[in-house]
Order: C-alpha cells, then structure tokens, then sequence
C-alpha cells in the first residue's frame, strides 16, 4: 500500500516501540498510526487501488504495530497466551476509524501475563487515539459466553491469530465449529436471521432510505458479514468466493456480493477519510460532498467530460449504493436458506405434484412450493421463466429456492436476451402484467423483479433499477415506485379500497381490456434515467416496447398517450382553477374520448398514492375526482351538458350547505351561500363549505374587521384555520407575515372572495398550517389569540409587520438540517386563465418563504385573486391567479413580466442559505 519513503518511517517507528519504554511507545503508535492513515489516504486517492487492497493494507499495518508491541512486553514464548483479531480487525477489513477488536486467549495460571499485555498493549493503543475493544478470556469462558451472545459467537468465525500460542487458538476455533457451527449450523442461522429482523426494525426495513446507514442498515455491511458468517458456518469456505466450488451459490450470485462488497467499502472508506472519524451514516451533505468525485459524469469516445454536477452525481451514487445494497439482500437471503438446507437435506418428493394439467409439466408442487424438476427447461424455452410466474399467481405458491436459482441464472444468461423477442413470452407477460394476483399474497411482479426477469422481458426498465431522484419527495427508486403503481391498479381490479378510493375501483371495472392502462403504469417512468422530460422520452421508448410485445397500433398510440401525459392531471388539479372552463377545455381536447380519460385517471391516482406513504391527501383525491367528472361530462355530454351538470351540482352543494347553516342561524345563511364563489363551492365539500361560510357570515352580521377560525380535524397535528376579513392590498403578505412571526408553518393555503353587495368584498383564505412543538392533546387557544390580536392591528396599519417579523424570527442556534437542493423556478403563464396571469413557483421550503413571495407580489401592484399554495418534502409550490392592480387585466408586457419574476426570485434568495 505504501511507498519507500512511508514504509521507512514506519519501519522506523517499529523498531522504536519495540526497543523504547511504555511511555516512548504511547508517542510512537501514535505517530505510526497518523502515517499509516496518511498513507492510505493517499492511496486511496489513486482509483486503481481497489478499497480491499487498502483495507487489507491498513490491517496489515496494524499487524505490524500489535506484533511489535507484543514482542516489546517480552511474553515467553512458552505462555498459554494467543493474541487474536477479531470482528473487521479479523477478517483483515480494516477501515481508517474502525475499532480494532483484540481477543487475549489465555489458560489457566497466566493472569499475571494477560494484565501485563492489557498495561503494555492495549493501553498505549488507546492512547494512540485508537477505538480498541478487547476481552480477556479462556476457552471455556470464550464458549460459554459465544452460546448466549451472538456477537461473540460470529467473532470467532472472523477470529485471526495474531501472535501467541497457535495450538491455543486452534483449540478454540475446533471447540467452536463442534458447539456453534458445522452440524449445528441450522440453529445458528436461525439466530443470523433473528438478529437481522431485530437490527432491520432498528434502522429500516427498507434497502431505498434517503440517507441510509452503510453499516447496520438493510442490505449494508453488516448484511453482507451475515452471509459470510452463514457461509463460512455452512459451507466451510473462508470468504465467498469459494462457495462456487463448495456449491453454495453460482459464479454470478458471487460475482454480484463481491462488487457490492467493493462497492460498499469504497463509499464507508471515504466517509471515514472525509470525516476523520468513524462514519456510517451517509447524510445527504456527504452524499453531495463525495458523489462528484466517486461517480464523475462519463466520458464518452471523442466528448470530453463535464465537470459534474451534485444532483446528478448524487443519483448515480445513489443508483450504485441502492442496486448493489439490493443484490446483498437477494443474495445473502438465498445464502441463509442454502445453508438450512445443507442441514435439512433435499426435499421430499413424495406426495409431489404437477402444477398445471399441461402435458410434460416440469413445475410440481413440493412442500408448498413450485419446483422444477427440469431447469433446463428454462435454457430451452425463455417463456418458461414467464410460465413459473404465472403458475405462481394462478396458485399463490411461491417458487422454491432451487427454481429461484435457475430461473435468476436464466434470466442472465442467454434466455434472458431472448426474452424480448419470444411471441409466446410476450403473452404470458402481458397476463402476467394484468393479472390481479390472489389478496394477501406477495406480488409475483416484484419477485420476478429480485430475480432480473422484469428487466430481461423489458430492458428499457434496467436502468431504472435502484435509481433515485436526489429530493425528499420521490421516496422510492423508480423501479419500485412503477411497481407499486402497477400492485395499486391490481388491488383495485381485485376490488380493494373501495373505502379510500371508490370511483378507482367502479372505473377500473369498466375497462374491457386493461394492458394498454397497466403496460403505461409499468413504464410511465422509464425515461427518468435520460433527465429532464422524462415523460416525453418514455413515451416513444414505451410506444416501442408496445409495438414488441404485439400491440396493434391504436394500443401503442395508447400507451405512448399516458406515459407522455400521466403527470398531466396531477399538475391541473393542483395548480389550475378547475372552475375555469377553459382549464377542462384544454384537457378535453388532449385525452379525446372517455376511455382514455378513465385510464389516465386511474395512472395518474395510482401514481399520486405510491410516491411516496400518504402523498395522496384526501384533498389530492378531492381534486382529481373533480377535473374527472368534469373533463367526463364535457367529452360524454358536450359542454353545454357539462356546464349544465356544473350548474346542477354548484346548485346541490349550496343547498346543502344552506340547510346546514340555516339550522344553526336561520334565513340569514341564504345570502351568503349564493354569494360563495364558483370555485370554493366545487372544491369543497357540503360540510366544510357550511363552516368556512358560517365564519364570513359571523364577520359580516357581527361587524368588526377580522374572524379567525382554528380547528383539528381527524384528529391531526395540523390545524386548519380560516380567515375571513375585508379584502385589502397585500392583505395575504400581512397573514402569512404573522404567521411567520408566530412560528405558525403554512402547508397549504386557498384564497377566495366573497362579493358583497354594497360593501367591501369579502375574503376567505383558509390555511393548512402546523404549530410550534404543540403537543396534539393540549390547546392552541393561547397561540391564536395572539396571532389573532397581532394580525388584527397589522390589517389596521397599527402594526409593522416586517418589524414584528424581524423580531420574532432570529436565527436558530441549531445548525440547519442539510437536505437535497430544491432550485426557486418562477413561470408566467397567460394562456391558461382568460382573465388572469397565472404564477408558478417552486422554492426550497424555507421559513418565511409564502411571506417573501406575497410580500413581492404585493410590493409589485398585484392582486391576488386566487391562490393554491403546498409545502412537501422540502419543496414548496404556490400558485398564484393575479391581475396587473385591483382594476387591472393581465401581465402582458414582457418587462413587466421579467420584472415579476425577478422580484419573486430575489425575494426567495434574501431568505438566504436554507443550511
């Protein structure tokens, strides 16, 4: 690892602790250990050094010193005393701030000698800055302690004899493998597996974390340990490159824990080099520190290479780490089972058998499990792959581990490759693809998945395995996530979430024939691996798989229409007044008939609900089922029909909500329901439309400027809170200005006025906000009526409220959480409203942030007419429906529109630094 200059001055420093005093040799390990840490920083600097050669030089080093400091106590070579490695120490994987785990084995009658190699050894290691754990134990001890503690016991499958008495150390390992291992290895992986769940529940249960932890997460290093304990128990190999001989696992499934185990030692390696200490936590601020120089952008033949940008180096990282982190679980997984049934034996046949009626069925049901009896049968014929799925679905057995493996080499090998092309594969697939699986049963998708067979059938989905999108709002990889859309459109044909999502499941019903809505969902993402316009790119990538797999041409063209416009409602419900017919118009036209708008919808729900746990809000749902029923009725009916059954049901809702208000305050509740504008009334329900009315309504009878109306509902941490006061100039820059001084966060925000006759309009808005640390059971009346008193004196011009906020908003102490960049973007649209300029913006959430951009629209002369505004993920999107001053039309002049969008953005940027 070293060159001549470092390996003399190490030398050096060996020969001086082993001839120099206690007190010399604390100074010199010092010093020995800052050098050989230089030196494999440097080495590690040279990327054709692999991390194992380094990790190995580092223990190699460290052999060194102990054996140096060893000689220095001058231990008889006679004692009963053998010093030993164990744990990363032992299996010579030594990272630069690792502990350096030591074992002194010792017999009876040598206390003497073991404390004098505590005083003279150990002691001076610890006071070299090094993490050292040891014991000081006896065979029997040792044993004893190993049949209670499994730590103990998987270290000394890693234990290596450093110096002392070898038939000491050999009497424990033969003790060892008698009690713990070889023929008692099914127990002993019965305990692997324990701890594995227990450690899993720990530190998650999922490989995708955001910020994952190398060493004790799902599917890191400790993982990886665990199947090289079971195979070393099981197989009797020391590292896994020899089960290939010992028949623990095929080239390939070696091939693939070795390159994760590479993979995973040369990101913990430059965690402990970047930070100086030990570090297994990969934070998102050393994801962005370290992915430009790990995972530069490729240089292709004749370009020369960019330098490489965060985000996107981040993701190829990200990528690396999930894939491999995802092999180690599939692999060390099928490696446990291996080694239970070296212990268990072959199955039983008896009682076995076929699968199917098909005539020369090789699958026969065995123990519960579908194996075949004939796996050249999948090298033969590629479909077979496909077969032992669907016969898996149809059943609701799974595949035996034997078939797993033959399947998963198949899948990577030649039948694999042809795959794609086979007329017959490509049937059993698109069954496959729509079949709604039995309820409670793991899906066959995703275990076709783990064993590469999804990625063989459509190879334009392999690079979206393990890809993510450096953000905190795409939770899982896109492999995943496409997955899970298509598991979701399942479980609604097999008719579950009838409760969540009632119109998904009687919709989904009415689709003749499905695979063009589930083929779209399987791939309505894979383009995200090309960038920006992903929903563009995939949609000629999936009109080709389309054409592949033999569907005619108005399927494809199908196809290609959802995958290109799948995020299309998702951004009109959220982000466009659906009260504008022109927003439904515009939709009407793209999707042209019924039956394409039923598909999309139900890919663009599906999609909206697995990106990540909880992302679709009851109010999400709300509004795709409303830009639903309206583009419905206007491709089924015709327009006039469809503002008809607009008109019909403004009219249903503001009876009901009339008779509900009219309960509690009689006739008075008749005007101001047929006041409520268009909007307000379609984008909420009968009993949320009566309360926020009833609170413009106790403005309006009880006199005074201000109403403020807090609730919790379904029992949540949020509030929902609305305010009802006469419209003013920058009256939503004061609120959210208020709020901000009273540490109250925004999530959400709509803004609507109420006209009143005679009299200053009235306005609604109604905030979606979370308190400061507010424990959920006590109260926030002491919270709001402060706010309340504060706003009150704002909207009266008594109170400054850029003063209030300078006061109430002063830096935190506490060092800002690092999280993934999120760019400000400003874009002005005037086609989409006839009335109004519409504003977009997306920021990094930010405190203040809604105040900064309100405060800049209003310092700007505009009116806000509407407003949508959501904070998720780290992100916050607002909307905004302006006119150019209370009397005005809109933005039209292009410097006047430059100027808006450089007074939002600068706005944004003199937030500062969100860490």
């Amino acid at each position: 690892m070293g060159d001549g200059a470092s390996d003399e001055g190490l030398a050096s420093l060996l020969q001086a602790i082993e001839q120099s005093t206690l007190d010399g040799r604390r100074g010199a390990c010092a010093r020995y250990i800052a050098l050989a840490r230089e030196e494999m920083r440097e080495a590690s600097a040279r990327e054709e050094v692999a991390p194992s050669r380094l990790l190995r030089g580092l223990a190699d080093r460290c052999d060194a010193l102990v054996g140096a400091l060893y000689r220095a106590t001058r231990t008889p070579s006679a004692a009963m005393i053998s010093l030993c490695a164990l744990g990363g120490y032992g299996r010579g994987e030594l990272f630069p701030y690792s502990d350096l785990d030591l074992l002194i084995l010792h017999e009876q009658g040598e206390d003497a000698l073991s404390t004098k190699l505590v005083e003279e050894l150990v002691y001076p290691l610890w006071d070299a800055k090094l993490q050292i754990g040891y014991a000081v134990r006896g065979i029997e001890e040792t044993l004893a302690l190993a049949a209670k503690d499994l730590t103990v016991c998987t270290a000394l499958l890693d234990a290596r004899l450093l110096q002392g008495h070898e038939g000491l150390f050999h009497a424990l390992s033969a003790a060892a493998h008698r009690e713990f291992f070889g023929p008692e290895v099914k127990r002993f992986v019965g305990a692997l597996r324990q701890e594995r769940a227990a450690r899993h529940r720990r530190f998650g249960e999922t490989v995708y974390l955001l910020e994952p932890n190398l060493k004790l997460g799902k599917g890191g290093l400790r993982d990886l340990n665990l199947g090289l304990w079971a195979a070393k128990a099981g197989f009797g190999v020391s590292d896994f490159a020899g089960l290939v001989a010992a028949g623990g696992a095929t080239g390939r499934q070696v091939k693939a824990l070795r390159e994760a185990q590479e993979l995973l030692a040369r990101l913990r390696l430059a965690m402990h080099l970047h930070a100086g200490r030990p570090q297994d936590h990969l934070l998102f601020e050393l994801q962005e520190t370290l992915a430009p120089r790990l995972f530069p952008e490729e240089e292709l033949p004749g370009i020369r290479a960019r330098q490489a940008a965060v985000a996107p180096a981040v993701e190829r990282l990200m990528h690396a780490y999930y894939r491999h982190a995802r092999n180690v679980v599939i692999e060390t997984d099928a490696l446990l089972e291996r080694c239970d049934q070296v212990a268990r034996g072959s199955p039983s046949l008896a009682g076995a058998s076929p699968a199917s009626e098909r005539e020369g069925e090789h699958l026969q049901i065995v123990e519960g499990a579908l194996r075949s009896e004939e796996p050249a049968r999948f090298w033969e014929r590629p479909a077979e792959l496909l077969h032992a799925f669907r016969l898996s679905a149809t059943l609701g057995l799974p595949l035996h581990l034997h078939t797993r493996d033959a399947i998963a080499e198949a899948a990577a090998g030649d039948p694999g490759a042809q795959l794609p092309a086979d007329g017959d594969a490509a049937a059993l697939w698109l069954e496959l693809l729509c079949d709604p699986e039995r309820e409670g049963t793991s899906s066959v998708l995703l275990d076709a998945h783990d064993l590469g067979v999804v990625a063989a059938m459509v190879p334009e989905l392999a690079p979206c395995t393990g890809r993510i999108q450096h953000d905190l709002y795409h939770v899982y990889t896109v492999d995943l996530h496409s997955l899970y859309v298509v598991a979701q459109l399942k479980a609604w044909r097999r008719g579950e979430g009838t409760e969540q999502a009632p119109m998904a499941v009687a919709l989904i019903g009415r689709i003749a024939e499905p695979r063009t809505l589930f083929l779209a969902a399987l791939l309505h993402d894979v383009a995200k691996p090309l960038g920006r316009g992903h929903a563009q790119k995939g949609a000629r990538l999936a009109r080709g798989v389309a054409a592949r797999l033999g569907l005619d041409a108005e399927e494809q063209a199908t196809v290609a229409f959802l995958v290109e416009q799948h995020l299309s409602m998702s951004h009109l419900s959220q982000r466009r007044d659906l009260s504008d017919p022109l927003v439904i118009r515009t939709l009407a036209a793209q999707v042209g008939t019924v039956d394409r708008l039923r598909r999309l919808y139900l890919l663009t729900l599906a999609d909206t609900a697995m990106t990540a746990p909880g992302n679709l809000s009851e109010w999400k749902a709300q509004l795709l089922e409303e830009l639903y029923m309206r583009c419905y009725l206007h491709l089924g009916h015709g327009e006039g029909v469809a503002e008809s059954e607009r008109a019909r049901l403004l009219e249903e809702r503001r009876t009901s909500s009339e008779l509900l208000l009219r309960k509690a305050r009689g006739d008075r509740a008749r005007g101001i329901v047929a006041r409520a504008p268009h909007e307000m009334v379609l984008a909420h329900g009968v009993d949320d439309l009566a309360h926020h009315l009833g609170v413009a309504l106790d403005l309006e009878e009880g006199g005074g400027a201000l109403r403020v109306v807090a609730r919790r509902k379904d029992g949540a941490a949020t509030r929902e809170v609305t305010i009802c006061c006469a419209d003013a100039p920058g009256r939503l820059a004061l609120i959210t200005g208020v709020m901000l001084a009273h540490r109250i966060e925004v999530l959400a925000a709509q803004v609507y006025t109420v006209e009143r006759p005679g009299s200053a309009a009235t306005v609604l808005d109604i905030f979606t906000v979370r308190l400061p640390a507010v424990d959920p059971e006590e109260s926030d009346e002491e919270t709001w009526q402060g706010f309340t008193a504060d706003l009150a004196q704002a909207l009266a011009g008594e109170l400054d409220v850029r003063e209030l906020v300078a006061q109430h908003t002063r830096p935190s102490s506490l060092p800002p959480r690092f999280v993934p960049r999120v760019e400000p973007e400003v874009a002005i649209d005037n086609a989409i409203s006839e009335r109004l300029t519409v504003i977009d913006v997306q920021a990094p959430d930010r405190l203040g942030v809604l105040h900064a951009i309100t405060r800049a629209l209003s310092e700007q002369g505009l009116v806000i007419h509407l407003s949508k505004v959501a904070t998720e993920a780290g992100r916050v999107v607002d909307i905004f429906y302006v006119s150019d001053g209370p009397n005005g039309g809109k933005l039209t002049a292009a410097t006047r529109l430059e100027e808006v969008k450089r007074a939002v953005l600068a706005a944004i940027d003199a937030l500062g630094p969100r860490r």
